[in-house]
Formats: structure tokens, sequence, C-alpha cells
């Protein structure tokens, strides 16, 4: 099965300048609009994936939820088909879907196994907050090693409600 598409991240921020000073409701506007497109293949190459991995999942109150993109992962494609150990990592997109003040998530890597890719070290957090996204992109990829940095935790945090998430992992497989 092939794969190809466009990721984008845009923000447009309008600013109303109208303070007594201008009294001319003059407007401007903030923006970064960002995409990246990519083909189909396994090369080790900049813009170019072959696996897809998507799941919508909970998190229990105080848990965590271990993901492994190694053989030992057992990770399906949208048809329910195991698909093969990723070898690099180009994008991971993180979700909380989450509405209530206090779920938050947090996303790093495995203390034990951890991809350390997008973030410095293995005991590195990000925290994504209650609607909020969470998102990392290297078009060239991150690497991958079954059996000892393959694995990306989910943290609940707030320790009192089970948090539902979103989140999609784009890469190659060899």
């Amino acid at each position: 099965m092939s794969v190809n598409g466009k990721t984008q991240i845009k923000w447009v921020i309008n600013e109303l300048l109208d303070s007594p000073e201008l009294k001319a409701n003059a407007s401007g506007a903030h923006t970064l609009d960002e995409s990246v497109s990519w083909t189909d293949g396994t090369a080790s190459a900049t813009d170019v994936v072959d696996l897809v991995w998507s799941d919508q999942n909970t998190v229990t109150a105080s848990a965590t939820n271990t993901i492994d993109l190694g053989t030992g992962g057992g990770l399906t494609d949208m048809f329910g088909t195991s698909i093969v150990p990723f070898v690099e990592v180009v994008g991971i997109f993180v979700k909380n879907v989450s509405t209530t003040a206090g779920d938050i998530l947090h996303i790093g890597p495995h203390s034990s196994n951890g991809l350390t890719g997008p973030w410095v070290a293995a005991g590195d957090l990000d925290s994504v907050y209650p609607g909020g996204v969470w998102c990392a992109w290297n078009s060239t990829g991150w690497t991958v090693t079954d059996g000892s940095v393959d694995t990306v935790r989910i943290i609940e945090t707030g320790g009192a409600n089970t948090v539902t998430y979103k989140i999609v992992i784009i890469g190659r497989s060899a």
C-alpha cells in the first residue's frame, strides 16, 4: 500500500489595531503557514515515507500508555493489518481530546528503550493540554532501533480522569 500526503500547520491571528491613538481600526495579521508534502518510499531521504500509524486511545488516571514502534509493538494499520516496524520516524502528532481543565497529557520517550529523536534526552516530556495539539516533524527522520530506541509514552498527569487522545506517527520501514 502506498502512502502520500501533505501535512499543514496554519495559524492566522488577526489583531485589531483600535487603540485611541490609532483611531483607524486597522488590522494586522500574525501568520505561520507551514506545509510539507511527502511521497511514498523507504529511502532515507527528505519527505519520503511508507508507514502511517494512527490511533484514538485512552490513558487512565495516573497511568502510562507505551507505544512500541519496533517488532514487539503489535501495531496495525487502519484496516487491522499488522504493519512492519518503523526504522525511522518522520512525524508525531498528538491531540488531547479532553476539554476538562487539569487533564494534561505528557508525551516523551519511555525511560527504557525510548525514542529520543524529538526530545533532547530520555527523561524529557512535553505537555499536551486539554484541547491542545503537540507535533514534531523531521523530514529526514529520527532513527528507531528495534529493542533499544523504539518506545514513546503517553502519561495522564491529572490523576483523576481517563483522558482520550488521538495520535498519528509517520515514518519509514527501511
